[in-house]
């Protein structure tokens, strides 16, 4: 459904008033009148545009549009100046329940699933990059967070957002509605939530970026942002598609002319604003006439820029130094070079950062113009500051930003911070980089004037994405010593207290380190379970695991140590395989501390469910009993319960999560090693 709480009926305007288009010197005589046209049919039609559209209106308009839309792309194919969509994919990922006409959209064919995959591996938020032109859809919700939205889902692991990525640079976008994501309210407490505007949560998600299209609202919000983005592809000349296709640009380009066109974007100064980069947008702003014009008026010359980050340098904020929690955790979310993501985790007041943007990628002669705008949160704590005279590199310092209202969206709150980055050239301007912090909304914090932290309050009760934060229901008050904290008095809900320590240094020990990629049967006997690192691979597809097989056909008779030897210089299919063969070989013939090493080496390379192989691995305990396993061994299992527990929970399965965490607390209960314990404790997530 449509939210019709705030916006005021603009179809009057959109025949009446120019579009804005990009440009660096407008004629001011001509801008001059319109403003003078656009006061007199504020004033004049002032009662009938504060009419809010209604849900049937919506759809009509929209249905007026899509006759329009399909008639203009037919006219321009028929006469040469448009691609058309021949080539392009629609692949709806919820069966059917969001659809679009293709009848409207000649040219593009549906993605086929078969009737048991489209409820299965075509259900849901996509991950996988296909190969052709894509435009896809999900109006689905992601139950296993709290009713949240799939891209949420995805916002919440860096490996979802590197998935993410590789679609929208391999000319693929997927459009999915916010669902309970994105709702204007303050609600705080519980996880009580209604549709209802003004008792929402807020802005849920925990970066922002260009990698996606988000509708405001749940399902069928999706279809009219489905056909504009179909419709603005095949506007493109067919010099210019085949240019954006070949170097991978079309989505950022497609992203540029949404974000331009919409109805409540009527300058540059609009553009360069908050106001035309939401993490979700609303079909009743969508121009998509406007975003096909604009699309078929682009020339090779004025294809907008591409903005590429660098972090230079930051602040780093370590576990048991900067903040207590588990070594996994990090304020560094993710990088790329069109998202920086952070989450403030580290005790000091502000954050410093170089960034720049001299990699940016321009399509003309002319030198780029770099901007770099506060586009949610409080200005007043974020300074920019120059440091080239381009403005293609800058130092950043926040202060801690909190929780804050939205300037452009009515009781929108969110935790997050975005900055937006653009480069300009006198034809065009880009779609935004972003830099985000997000504040997690379970802490409240306390600074002194000074801007030293005196305490954080953990048991707020305040809702946080489960994967991004520890629920700890107790509160922290810090000492200092030579300006570090030195003393943290830790209070529980129950009335108990206890001292933490803070090392000046991060507490690592050679068991605690995770393990590099050459597999060592020797090195492995002793060692306390490894840190689960962020998987950095997709699992391989099944015809590339095919070849990898056929390629490796004679390695892989060879026996393990062989095999093992062989995987040092692997990556990718073939890596894959030959982990994959050796865990087969090493649960088969009982080894724990083998089956453990290759189980944990998979789960840090690569992403995907190991769940069923977890749930195998860990059944070799069974065939030993309590009293005759080996320190070595329990330590091996604990080290797969781990990976297994953080696997889970990347895969978005809090139940298999929760189940690993007690089988690694259980495991390292058979054995006196204190630290094992300890460690145990705190890589699941469980305070002690």
């Amino acid at each position: 459904m449509i939210a019709t709480r705030r916006h005021a009926n603009l179809l009057y305007l959109k025949y009446t008033m120019p579009r804005f288009k990009y440009s660096l010197a407008p004629n001011f005589g001509i801008v001059a009148i319109r403003l003078a046209m656009l006061v007199f049919l504020l004033n004049s039609s002032f009662a009938w545009c504060q009419q809010q559209k209604t849900v049937k209106e919506q759809k009509l308009y929209e249905y007026k549009i899509a006759r329009e839309a399909h008639s203009l792309l037919e006219r321009w194919v028929a006469d040469g100046s448009a691609s058309g969509l021949d080539g392009t994919v629609w692949d709806n990922r919820d069966d059917g329940h969001s659809r679009v006409k293709l009848e409207q959209l000649p040219g593009m064919t549906q993605f086929p699933y078969s009737k048991a995959d489209a409820r299965t591996v075509g259900w849901g938020l996509q991950l996988a990059t296909r190969d052709s032109t894509t435009v896809g859809n999900s109006s689905t919700a992601h139950k296993q967070i709290d009713k949240g939205s799939q891209p949420r889902c995805a916002y919440s692991a860096a490996n979802g957002l590197k998935s993410l990525r590789s679609q929208y640079k391999h000319n693929n976008v997927y459009i999915y509605p916010s669902h309970m994501d994105h709702i204007g309210g303050n609600t705080r407490e519980g996880k009580s939530q209604t549709k209802k505007w003004g008792q929402g949560r807020g802005d849920m998600y925990p970066t922002n970026t260009p990698y996606v299209i988000i509708t405001q609202g749940s399902s069928g919000t999706d279809q009219p942002f489905i056909r504009a983005v179909s419709w603005a592809i095949g506007s493109f000349s067919p010099e210019v598609r085949k240019k954006l296709e070949n170097e991978n640009l079309l989505m950022p380009t497609v992203q540029s002319l949404l974000r331009l066109n919409q109805f409540n974007i009527k300058s540059r100064g609009d553009y360069l604003s908050g106001k035309a980069h939401p993490a979700v947008f609303d079909r009743i702003n969508l121009d998509a006439i406007g975003m096909m014009e604009a699309a078929h008026d682009m020339r090779i010359h004025t294809i907008p820029p591409l903005v590429q980050l660098t972090v230079v340098s930051e602040d780093e904020m370590k576990p048991g130094r900067d903040f207590l929690g588990p070594i996994r955790l990090s304020e560094k979310h993710f990088d790329s070079p069109e998202v920086i993501s952070r989450i403030w985790r580290g005790y000091p007041m502000t954050r410093t950062m170089e960034i720049s943007a001299e990699k940016t990628i321009g399509f003309s002669d002319e030198p780029l113009r770099y901007h770099w705008i506060v586009l949610r949160g409080p200005r007043e704590k974020v300074t920019i500051t120059p440091l080239t005279e381009d403005r293609s590199t800058v130092r950043i310092e926040i202060t801690y930003p909190g929780r804050t209202k939205s300037q452009w969206i009515d009781q929108m709150w969110s935790n997050r911070l975005d900055i937006g980055v653009f480069a300009e050239t006198s034809h065009s301007i880009s779609a935004p980089a972003f830099i985000t912090w997000m504040t997690l909304d379970n802490e409240q914090r306390t600074y002194d004037p000074s801007g030293k932290l005196t305490s954080i309050d953990y048991g707020t009760g305040r809702y946080v994405d489960p994967r991004l934060t520890v629920g700890m229901p107790f509160r922290d008050e810090f000492e200092y010593s030579d300006g570090r904290v030195s003393k943290i008095q830790r209070i529980h809900a129950t009335g108990v207290e206890e001292n933490k320590k803070v090392t000046t240094k991060t507490p690592s020990s050679p068991g605690e380190n995770v393990h590099d990629n050459a597999l060592d049967k020797k090195n492995l006997a002793g060692n306390h379970a490894k840190t689960a690192a962020r998987p950095v691979e997709p699992i391989p597809s099944l015809p590339e695991i095919r070849d990898a097989e056929n390629r490796l056909a004679e390695l892989l008779t060879q026996n393990s140590d062989e095999l093992i030897a062989a995987t040092h210089t692997m990556r990718g299919a073939d890596l894959y395989v030959a982990l994959s063969k050796l865990l087969e070989r090493e649960i088969q013939a009982g080894d724990i501390a083998a089956t453990a090493l290759a189980y944990n080496r998979m789960t840090q390379v690569f992403s995907g469910n190991f769940t069923p192989t977890a749930s195998r691995a860990l059944a070799l305990f069974s065939d030993h009993s309590q009293a005759g396993i080996t320190n070595e061994n329990i330590h091996a299992l604990c080290g797969v319960a781990i990976h297994a527990h953080q696997n889970a929970i990347n895969q978005n399965n809090i139940d298999h999560a929760k189940q690993f965490a007690q089988m690694a607390i259980s495991l390292s209960r058979l054995c006196d090693d204190v630290s094992l314990k300890r460690r145990v404790v705190r890589e699941v997530l469980v305070d002690n």
